[in-house]
C-alpha cells in the first residue's frame, strides 16, 4: 500500500443539510476565516426545498471568481 502524502494538520469537513441554506452560508464564512482551511468541505445536502443546492452552486461559482 502506497503512503499517502498527507500534512498532519489537514482536515476534511463534512456538513449535512437539510432545508439550511440560512445557516450554510454562516457556516461556510466561519470556515473560510481560519486560520488553517480544511483540505476540503463535503456537503451532503438532503434533498432540500429551499433552494440550497442552487445557493451552494453560486456560492462556489462566485468563489472561484475571487480567487
Amino acid at each position: 500500500i502506497e503512503e499517502m502524502d498527507i500534512r498532519p494538520d489537514s482536515i476534511s469537513v463534512i456538513i449535512p443539510c437539510h432545508n439550511g441554506w440560512r445557516y450554510m452560508s454562516k457556516c461556510l464564512s466561519a470556515l473560510e476565516s481560519q486560520t488553517v482551511l480544511p483540505y476540503e468541505v463535503i456537503i451532503i445536502d438532503d434533498a432540500s426545498s429551499d433552494d440550497t443546492y442552487e445557493h451552494l452552486v453560486g456560492y462556489m461559482a462566485r468563489q472561484l471568481m475571487n480567487r
